[in-house]
């Protein structure tokens, strides 16, 4: 009998030792769980923001400039510059956690090596109203169709995502997202 009471003892303590290791590995499981949750969302509405992106180049780069699509002004892109933004708006719509902030249609330099947009780059910038930021600076002109000496249009869309769970706010803040395509060729 002496010999039952003392696995009993064992088992117990065993059983304390299993309650012990649980609490100190399951905090860090839900953290871990929790983090794959946010990385995932974000990498989710990352996804959808490079389509937006590749949707307004797509349309930047079939709509052009003024010798193919008439509009307002000679050189004023807003026609072209409008339908581009509301394509790239209605992509990321249904973003969860997600603010767009800015949409820019610019010229990348030197084409399109980086693709990124630089200070010295021509640019439309709009707000997430669709408000233009400053006067157009990528006009028509510049949107160049020949073929053979077609010109680049990037589509650069900022957007602040915040993570669903306040735990890991690693995941929240503002990102950018761009596409660079050359334009259509006319002629």
């Amino acid at each position: 009998m002496s010999e039952s009471r003392l696995m009993r003892k064992m088992r117990c303590g065993q059983l304390g030792q299993g309650l012990v290791e649980t609490a100190l590995v399951a905090p860090l499981l839900i953290v871990l769980v929790i983090g794959v949750w946010d990385a995932a969302g974000l990498s989710s509405v990352e996804n959808q923001a490079t389509t937006a992106t590749r949707d307004g180049a797509r349309l930047a780069a079939s709509l052009g400039n003024q010798l193919a699509n008439p509009v307002t002004g000679p050189f004023d892109p807003t026609s072209i510059d409008q339908q581009v933004f509301a394509t790239v708006v209605a992509s990321m719509q249904g973003a969860p956690n997600t603010v767009v902030n800015q949409v820019d249609i610019y010229e990348p330099d030197p084409p399109p090596a980086s693709g990124r947009e630089n200070p010295a780059d021509r640019i439309d910038s709009y707000q997430p109203d669709g408000t233009p930021i400053g006067s157009p600076g990528y006009t028509l002109q510049f949107r160049i169709q020949t073929p053979g000496a077609e010109s680049y249009v990037g589509v650069m869309v900022y957007f602040t995502y915040t993570a669903p769970a306040p735990l890991l706010p690693f995941f929240s803040g503002q990102k950018t997202i761009y596409t660079v395509m050359q334009l259509v060729p006319v002629g």
